[in-house]
């Protein structure tokens, strides 16, 4: 497992009351605005609308908990109108962006993905990765979360459907992958990352290995959430006490969080030349 996928993630926090409390998981996306070189990337913050706006309807403050580079952690506040959103014009997308400075970065212990490391819905169609891939996904386990470190976890799992439609999930319909993983609390706004593996079947039935130097993982999009299931036992089980879901993860595609990505880059830089002149 490379590092940089435990290293990518930190966590979200919602501050009330004098304390921070963990309840979602954010990563760290490098992207490169239109008229930039390759080599220039500026760091964006991503993770699922719902988590931010549910610390907003709370009441509470938005905080990232990151490791520091000279040990410990760190809350890096993050304000609501910081934050870029989907207008869901086309769609609900359960993603939401914010510019992380480079003042922030310099203290931060992380690394970002690059957004060519990332796989898109035409990606998955060019590269033959799609249903049957592997997937595993990095972020906050709320009952271990670290005290003097974020100490993520990986869960993993299988690339379960690409829907031609629209999925129903608690915010309304969206487009999505599912993925058979099961989702825990903590976990959303997590990155998932899906294996190409070493061979490939075309659709005549044929398997072929990949090329030398093939990647081993892209970024394929941010855990929305799962389904439960209804509740089915007694209250003498102990099944009744915890929750309980299908064991289907619903994944927002990469492609909408790129955009936002994007747009929170350029937005701070706008910023930054009203207020520089």
């Amino acid at each position: 497992m490379s590092p940089l996928i435990l290293k990518c993630v930190c966590f979200v926090c919602i501050y009330a009351d004098g304390d921070y409390r963990p309840v979602g998981t954010a990563f760290f996306l490098g992207v490169t605005p239109e008229g930039y070189g390759p080599s220039d990337q500026w760091c964006a913050v991503v993770t699922a609308l719902h988590v931010i706006a549910g610390i907003e309807k709370s009441g509470g403050q938005i905080f990232l908990r990151v490791n520091t580079k000279s040990g410990g952690v760190d809350y890096v506040e993050m304000p609501p109108e910081r934050w870029v959103r989907p207008d869901h014009s086309g769609g609900i997308v359960d993603a939401a962006a914010c510019f992380f400075s480079t003042e922030s970065q310099e203290k931060t212990d992380f690394k970002f993905i690059g957004e060519k490391q990332a796989i898109t819905a035409e990606g998955l169609r060019d590269l033959h990765v799609g249903v049957g891939n592997d997937v595993y996904l990095s972020g906050l386990f709320v009952n271990h979360a670290g005290t003097q470190r974020n100490e993520p976890i990986i869960r993993s799992g299988t690339f379960a459907a690409i829907p031609e439609e629209e999925v129903l999930t608690n915010h309304g319909r969206m487009r999505a992958y599912l993925i058979e993983s099961r989702s825990i609390g903590g976990l959303s706004g997590s990155p998932v990352f899906v294996e190409p593996g070493l061979t490939y079947f075309t659709d005549d039935g044929q398997i072929h290995m990949r090329p030398p130097l093939t990647r081993a993982w892209h970024l394929l999009g941010i855990i929305q959430g799962h389904w439960d299931v209804p509740e089915l036992f007694g209250p003498d089980t102990s099944l009744s006490a915890e929750a309980v879901n299908k064991g289907i993860a619903i994944v927002t595609p990469i492609d909408y969080a790129l955009r936002l990505a994007h747009e929170a880059v350029l937005q701070a830089f706008a910023a930054w030349d009203a207020e520089h002149g």
